[in-house]
């Protein structure tokens, strides 16, 4: 159960990440790009953490999201 919960989530993060790209290639300012980057950024980090939990070796991944 919680396998599905980590997995659907990822999928989640995945597609929020892809909505942020499209923010940081066609933002109208150069603030909503950095922004759009910054907001990929935790988002990819929140990613790694959530493999290392589905893996059951967070130690390890933690050191990599950080």
């Amino acid at each position: 159960m919680a396998e599905h919960f980590i997995l659907t989530s990822s999928i989640i993060l995945i597609l929020l990440i892809m909505i942020s790209l499209i923010r940081v290639v066609g933002g109208p300012t150069v603030g909503d790009r950095i922004l759009g980057a910054n907001v990929i950024g935790t988002k990819t980090t929140v990613l790694l953490l959530l493999i290392g939990i589905l893996y059951e070796d967070l130690g390890t991944f933690v050191d990599i999201a950080i």
